[in-house]
């Protein structure tokens, strides 16, 4: 039996006449409004208004290329606060931002609809703006566009929702269309719900390697890559976008030599691992402009007498704390800690290192997506061993004085998955792990004491199988909306 419910962000409860109690106000979870008395049970059928809210010429459209994405637009006839409900799960509702307009045309985005779904839609005018009298339209119906054509499609083996991060609402991430691994192909953006539902796709042009998107720094924007290096192996016009949900890109970054991964700071400032020939550096494109170098991997290897060895990354992450990079190569199975300002290696660890693991069965091999955990932990997917591509995620205290990464927590160690290229492991703010397996196109998200409790496939997904690329949760998608 399902309760009909509006789910509403907090900024939108004084256009809807309510006040948040101060337990709610601190609360993450969002507020859900019992509609019960307005829709009937097990239905996403709302029932016809006595009094219609005064609006006419209702009407949707699909996005252009992102058919999942709906516009609904209608004529206000008279000055209200406004928003859309909407629902294609039987007595669940979403509703779009409320906001105050004048008598006019006007227009809704719709998020979150998976594609191939029908979706009811109503129009809810606050015409008094107390809350005291809110009209409705009547009920429309709209059918978001079909699955995009290549686009792999993901399904979900394990689901367990009170033991997932709440926040977890949708996973930002992407895909190679092609078989095969490490290779080239048509690589797709997408955004997923937790039932495995694509609500949102994007495929790159010119076969660019999309393999690193994340959140912008505002929380405003999509952030992804379209990296040429494994195009034509020099990646001199690669680039990074910064965009809204419907496509729009509001800026471009040139990154040239990027190659696999980057990362946004503050104020805006894109950094990235550029490859030229055998070596790498970290680079820098400043708000203004201007490009300097942060740290030369070729230098750091003549300082520790590793004269003459390559160097290629595959994770970069900053620590807004120290203000310092967790910079992972694969060609080294080393980890560089690298301080932001100066340019100091701060540490390092793995095969170039002396630092030692403890116990020595936990050491990381091949390993990718190193980031610190609040208390201070290295946290990152590795292989298992050097003589398998098993995948695991490892979770380290650093210890300075005795020079020793102590494991502290694993996940995935004699279960035969294998992450033969790529993968990450972020530390969620429930404590979950997320961990992502690259090339065994596998996300799962596991609890502290080692509970599967989410694990999403794509087709071809084990040894050598489609590339994932990086991803992450998001809670709400009209953040990023124009």
């Amino acid at each position: 039996m399902h309760r009909a419910v509006l789910i509403v962000p907090f900024a939108a409860l004084a256009l809807l006449g309510c006040e948040p109690t101060k337990s709610q106000e601190d609360s993450d979870e969002p507020l859900i409004i019992d509609t019960s008395d307005q829709w009937p049970e097990d239905t996403n059928e709302p029932t016809t208004p006595d009094e219609p809210a005064p609006v006419a010429e209702v009407d949707a459209r699909l996005h252009t290329f992102i058919t999942s994405l709906v516009y609904v637009s209608w004529d206000q006839l008279e000055g209200a606060r406004v928003w859309v409900e909407y629902s294609f799960d039987a007595g669940e509702w979403l509703s779009t931002p409320a906001e105050v307009v004048a008598a006019g045309d006007q227009e809704h985005l719709l998020l979150g609809i998976p594609y191939n779904h029908a979706t009811t839609y109503r129009i809810a005018n606050d015409v008094t703006n107390d809350g005291e009298n809110i009209l409705y339209s009547e009920p429309y119906t709209v059918t978001a566009g079909p699955y995009p054509s290549g686009l792999p499609e993901p399904t979900v083996l394990i689901d367990e929702p009170k033991l997932q991060e709440p926040t977890g609402r949708y996973l930002y991430s992407s895909i190679n269309a092609d078989p095969g691994g490490w290779t080239g192909g048509d690589y797709w953006q997408f955004i997923m719900d937790r039932e495995g539902r694509v609500v949102w796709a994007l495929e790159t042009d010119d076969r660019a390697w999309t393999i690193y998107v994340r959140v912008s720094e505002d929380g405003a924007h999509l952030l992804w890559d379209a990296a040429t290096y494994w195009v034509n192996y020099v990646g001199d016009d690669s680039q990074v976008h910064k965009m809204k949900i419907d496509g729009t890109v509001v800026e471009t970054y040139d990154t040239p030599g990027l190659h696999h991964a980057f990362t946004e700071l503050p104020d805006g400032a894109i950094v990235w691992g550029a490859v030229d020939g055998r070596y790498e550096t970290l680079e820098k494109l400043n708000t203004d402009g201007s490009q300097e170098t942060i740290w030369s991997c070729e230098e750091f290897h003549d300082s520790i007498g590793q004269t003459g060895q390559s160097c290629q990354s595959n994770a970069l992450y900053w620590h807004e704390a120290t203000d310092s990079f967790l910079y992972s190569f694969y060609t080294t199975s080393t980890v560089a800690h690298i301080d932001h300002l100066t340019g100091d290696t701060l540490h390092y660890w793995g095969k170039l290192s002396e630092w030692t693991f403890d116990p020595v069965e936990a050491e990381f091999d091949w390993q990718h997506g190193a980031t610190w955990t609040d208390e201070g932990n290295l946290l990152l997917s590795t292989h298992t061993s050097t003589t398998t591509a098993e995948c695991a995620t490892r979770e380290y205290s650093v210890d300075d004085k005795a020079e020793a990464l102590i494991e502290q927590w694993s996940y995935g160690v004699g279960e035969g998955l294998d992450c033969s290229t790529a993968g990450e492991a972020h530390r969620l703010p429930n404590g979950n792990t997320l961990h992502n397996l690259g090339s065994g196109a596998r996300t799962r998200e596991i609890s502290p004491d080692g509970e599967l409790v989410w694990d999403v496939s794509w087709p071809d997904g084990q040894t050598n199988g489609r590339l994932q690329g990086r991803s992450v949760f998001i809670e709400d998608l009209y953040a990023f909306a124009p």
